[in-house]
């Protein structure tokens, strides 16, 4: 913004932002709206904030474009009645919005990229300025995008790899758990299935948690912190988090293929740093 010799007017306050605070905000010099989305932050207790469709009417009466920062960018409701509501790039669109920016990876489940919807002249006044060469994304990103899209556009979303994980159900992932905790008996480890939750991550629902099993593990002559470093440092890394004395991996993520594959990395991830302990001793 600076570079393009904009300045940026704050409206409202950190929590509450009406309309009526938009309108004394327009000035003769007063460019452009913008509404940004809450999609990497979260802002609790007394809140109110404008929402781009009541926007839309203040921008046209004032011959204003409005942008729309939809930050994580996703194109059609998820899969998981576990995760909030959140808004769509299409109904962000609907409601007459003139630009919108987003994400291509986070939510929408493509390559990191930066998309423009809009308007079509003013996309293309965009495409015809020189940092649109200078930012553009690669070939390969592209091509990861059209595959992205084309899945959307089959009905084959869910082979996008973030919705499949989201889809996954809480009675499939007992059941994988259950199964991989019967191959993890061994002599040095306890292994018991948890309730836990997964969490979707700051860039897109900062306190989204989807509830599911995990399976707790806990050597019984290792510590915690060498089993962890062992099995980050196997042939195939296998990445946990200790939580309350125990090593929590939850499946929501980790293809079913894999499962296997994980138990023999464990196994011998316990194995190695039990003989090396013994030698430290």
């Amino acid at each position: 913004m600076e570079a393009g010799g904009v300045v940026l007017r704050e409206v409202g306050s950190s929590n509450r932002t009406h309309l009526r605070d938009y309108q004394q905000a327009i000035g003769p010099q007063t460019a452009l709206l913008l509404k940004v989305h809450t999609s990497n932050y979260k802002i609790v207790g007394f809140t109110s904030s404008v929402t781009a469709s009541e926007l839309v009417p203040l921008a046209q009466e004032h011959r204003l474009p409005l942008l729309e920062d939809l930050g994580s960018g996703l194109l059609r409701s998820l899969p998981n009645a576990a995760l909030p509501e959140e808004p769509t790039i299409a109904a962000a669109v609907a409601s007459g919005v003139d630009l919108l920016t987003c994400s291509g990876d986070k939510l929408l489940g493509g390559p990191q990229a930066g998309l423009i919807f809009g308007r079509r002249e003013l996309v293309a006044k965009l495409r015809r300025h020189p940092l649109a060469r200078a930012l553009r994304i690669d070939k390969l990103s592209l091509a990861a995008l059209d595959v992205t899209l084309r899945l959307y556009l089959q009905g084959d979303d869910l082979k996008i790899p973030l919705l499949g994980f989201f889809a996954r159900t809480q009675q499939e992932l007992v059941v994988r758990s259950r199964v991989l905790a019967e191959k993890l008996e061994l002599p040095g480890l306890a292994v018991e299935t948890i309730d836990d939750a997964a969490m979707v991550g700051g860039g897109a629902m900062p306190e989204a948690q989807i509830p599911g099993p995990a399976l707790a593990l806990r050597p019984k002559n290792l510590s915690l912190d060498r089993f962890a470093a062992a099995l980050r440092t196997a042939e195939t890394p296998v990445v946990a988090r200790i939580h309350n004395d125990r090593l929590l991996l939850n499946l929501r993520t980790v293809d079913p293929t894999d499962d296997p594959l994980i138990a023999e990395q464990i196994k011998t991830a316990l194995q190695g740093s039990a003989v090396s302990a013994g030698e430290d001793a």
